[in-house]
């Protein structure tokens, strides 16, 4: 009889006999085609002690893939894995100032740091906006009381005092939302094209004044 001595979920060792002739109460007994190695845990086998497919494994966190390697499915084997596949699998981890570009991580040109900059500054400004636009709601129902209190001529100088403080904040979240958007393209002046100055020319020609020829 083959069996596996069991430690807690751990595979300890393979032995052969009678396990109960030398005590052992922890095992397992295993078929002749087991798949069982020592020091794995019995959680990677299946109810036949076969070891279980390697992507299950690895999904499991039963089995660490070699470094730099991936488990090709096509190839049913290892191979060497690209930059973005260790990315994707969490091995590779990209920097501040780094991009996948196709199978491989390569550093920002400074141009796309300007744009990512410029997206992050407004992705911000959104929230921020957002915010202020709950914000203008929820004073706006604030108001309603302290102003139905003086259009029923009712009102208190803590009414007054409180529509004036709703107010001022009012008056800064609009102002806030007033101001353009960072990073919004400025209209600019086109250069002059060679076509355009001829036709100036021209009709800076036609509309001076004519020499007097008279003598």
């Amino acid at each position: 009889m083959i069996y596996a001595v069991l430690e807690g979920d751990s595979i300890r060792e393979i032995r052969a006999g009678d396990p109960s002739r030398r005590g052992i109460d922890n095992f397992v007994v295993l078929p002749a085609d087991h798949q069982v190695r020592p020091g794995t845990q019995r959680t990677c086998y299946n109810d036949r002690w076969q070891l279980r497919p390697i992507p299950e494994l690895l999904a499991d966190g039963l089995l660490q893939a070699p470094e730099g390697m991936i488990w090709d499915e096509q190839i049913g084997n290892w191979r060497s894995a690209t930059e973005a596949e260790l990315v994707a699998d969490g091995r590779r981890e990209l920097q501040e100032r780094e991009v996948l570009d196709g199978d491989y991580v390569r550093p920002l040109t400074p141009n796309e740091l300007v744009q990512r900059n410029v997206a992050t500054t407004q992705e911000r400004e959104a929230i921020e906006r957002q915010t202020a636009t709950r914000r203008l709601q929820q004073l706006d129902q604030a108001s309603t009381r302290p102003l139905r209190a003086i259009a029923a001529g009712v009102a208190t100088e803590q009414d007054r005092a409180k529509l004036q403080e709703i107010e001022t904040e009012a008056q800064q979240l609009r102002e806030r939302l007033r101001q353009p958007l960072p990073g919004r393209a400025q209209k600019t002046a086109k250069a002059p094209t060679a076509k355009t100055t001829r036709r100036k020319t021209r009709t800076s020609k036609l509309r001076s004044p004519q020499k007097d020829t008279a003598s």
